[in-house]
């Protein structure tokens, strides 16, 4: 029986997690982990989007916008707009995958 990889090993531990994905432009998805296609695009479902904060200029006068949250069923995000990923992961997976849980 051939060894599974550690990239195989984490991937099958995320099926159906709650990740949180963090996009280049300060988006935030929040979602179950569905799968990582052959390009490295992550496919989340029941996620909802996070929007930050943002204070605009309009007229000379500053415009606060308040961070909102929608939710936006099943998303595919492209490994290129990604900036950072976690996983919400109970220790005893973490051991099983010989992670580092410092």
């Amino acid at each position: 029986m051939e060894e599974r990889s550690l990239s195989e090993r984490c991937r099958e531990a995320l099926v159906h997690r709650r990740i949180f994905v963090e996009l280049i432009d300060g988006r935030t998805m929040c979602g179950q982990f569905t799968c990582v296609d052959k390009e490295g695009n992550i496919i989340l479902s029941n996620t909802s989007e996070g929007q930050p904060e943002t204070t605009h200029v309009v007229d000379g006068k500053r415009v606060e916008s308040k961070a909102r949250t929608r939710n936006v069923g099943t998303v595919l995000i492209p490994r290129d707009l990604r900036a950072s990923c976690h996983a919400e992961l109970d220790l005893e997976h973490a051991v099983d995958l010989k992670l580092d849980v410092r």
